[in-house]
């Protein structure tokens, strides 16, 4: 901005500079597949995904009035879900317990979160994982990885290399969760911990075999990738 003072530039003033250049043609590079996209964990919202919705009722029941009275009977404040745990954890209460199990059951959490996580990646039931129809998906025919165009091949490599790391770190973190609840659990928050360990374990079921599932067909998308490469040679 020629002439304008760093501290008198505002955002709005940067769209009319004489300097700016449209440099999208020059940071990326169009390419043309032929499959759709795919997105796993996610309930196809831009709005509220899974997570924002979780979130969103966790905060509602930390406000509460039941947990609220709870909380301030104990002297405590906590801004999140995750503080409630760490009370829950330290401070012998069963009346915090019973409240915030009591909230989890009214929002009916379990039920709705299993829902919500498990539509994000096509499944109306865990047991579903298991069919032989779901893992279908995972199989592409012989021919139809021979027809994939070069940058197809390419892009699904690296989609599926990603989908990998995500399911790697969903398993890890709710392992996290389910261990952090067993080894803190008691007899005045077992009612709490143990709703939050029931609800997550189906959903680590279904993400370990989803990780399996991605890693076969990542191999079955390698095998073709290194199929090209000898005929090239």
């Amino acid at each position: 901005m020629p002439g304008k003072k760093p501290n008198r530039i505002a955002p709005g003033d940067l769209l009319k500079s004489d300097v700016l250049r449209d440099v999208t043609r020059l940071a990326l590079e169009p390419i043309t597949i032929d499959t759709p996209l795919m997105y796993y964990l996610d309930d196809g919202s831009h709005f509220e995904r899974v997570a924002h919705w979780e979130v969103r009722t966790k905060i509602k029941i930390v406000r509460s009035p039941p947990v609220q009275r709870e909380l301030a009977a104990l002297g405590a404040s906590v801004p999140s879900f995750f503080e409630l745990e760490k009370v829950l954890r330290r401070v012998s209460s069963p009346g915090l317990d019973n409240a915030v199990h009591d909230e989890l059951v009214r929002h009916d959490f379990s039920a709705e979160y299993t829902r919500r996580t498990l539509t994000s990646v096509g499944l109306k039931e865990p047991s579903e994982i298991l069919s032989a129809e779901f893992a279908a998906r995972f199989e592409p025919p012989e021919d139809q990885l021979k027809n994939l165009n070069e940058a197809t091949l390419e892009f699904l490599l690296e989609e599926r290399k990603s989908a990998i790391v995500s399911f790697q770190n969903d398993i890890a973190s709710r392992k996290t969760d389910i261990e952090t609840w067993n080894r803190h659990r008691s007899s005045w928050n077992s009612r709490t911990f143990d709703y939050l360990t029931t609800m997550q374990r189906p959903l680590l079921a279904v993400s370990e075999q989803l990780l399996k599932l991605f890693r076969k067909e990542l191999d079955a998308l390698t095998a073709e990738q290194r199929r090209r490469a000898t005929a090239a040679q």
